[in-house]
């Protein structure tokens, strides 16, 4: 199917829909994360991003979107967009690297207590690097 320019203008009206709600969902998270969290708002972040990068990396590949991004919105919103979709990946990575897993490589999400399953808990020190990285998420999208 060949792109029209009503069609590359939906995908930009997307991404700006997203953007939006990106930062949103950022800001709400950094704020709780300052308290704490449990391991399923973590996993919740993991997995929006994954999904956020998705959408991003696609709309990308979709021709001669970049120059009617700069077109419509100028350099820096197709910087923006780059940007987003970097700290979307060191959002990831983040997760990856500092979220407990087992010997085999499992997450460590739920343990087995007397009173059933619990949900991991991570006080704010253990977050911090992650509520850093949305907080600068959300700073991209003016």
């Amino acid at each position: 199917m060949a792109w029209t320019t009503e069609n590359k203008a939906q995908t930009i009206a997307s991404i700006d829909a997203g953007m939006t709600q990106g930062k949103a969902f950022a800001e709400r998270t950094a704020a709780k994360l300052a308290a704490g969290t449990q391991s399923s708002v973590i996993l919740d972040v993991y997995l929006r991003a994954t999904d956020e990068g998705k959408r991003l990396a696609g709309a990308a590949l979709i021709d001669g979107i970049a120059e009617l991004i700069v077109a419509e919105k100028g350099a820096d919103a197709l910087a923006t967009v780059g940007a987003m979709l970097e700290k979307v990946e060191e959002i990831k990575a983040w997760i990856v690297a500092n979220f407990p897993t087992d010997a085999d490589g499992y997450l460590s999400a739920r343990s087995i207590t007397d009173d059933g399953i619990a949900e991991r808990q991570f006080s704010a020190a253990e977050v911090g690097g992650l509520k850093t990285l949305l907080e600068e998420l959300a700073a991209l999208v003016v």
